[in-house]
């Protein structure tokens, strides 16, 4: 999430000129948003089973939120927030059981 905020940075000339141009429903905006989301799908599937993601998020959920927290991309300081708010978002996101259980492991007396 933290190299998308970093790309929308590099690229936030051309992303408004394309904004511009391109209808929302247009053939290149659906193929576009379809590879992301699989390829979000993915990285984020790797992270369930992994037990490191809670279960109940979906790859539309996560590009949602990156698009909407870059959305004021034309703002001063944007990019120094919305890092700030991408690690917010994915601290919320962890798995919490799997913190819990390695916070109860790693106590001290825990005779385990």
């Amino acid at each position: 999430m933290h190299s998308v905020v970093k790309f929308v940075a590099t690229k936030k000339g051309m992303s408004t000129a394309l904004a511009l141009t391109i209808a929302k429903n247009s053939d290149l905006v659906s193929y576009s948003a379809d590879r992301l989301t699989r390829a979000i799908g993915v990285l984020l599937e790797q992270a369930i089973v992994a037990g490191d993601m809670r279960s109940d998020v979906s790859a539309e959920d996560l590009l949602r939120a990156i698009v909407g927290m870059c959305y004021t991309h034309d703002q001063p300081g944007w990019q120094r927030n919305v890092l700030r708010l991408v690690d917010i978002f994915i601290d919320g996101l962890r798995n919490r059981r799997t913190k819990r259980r390695t916070h109860q492991e790693t106590s001290p007396g825990n005779c385990r």
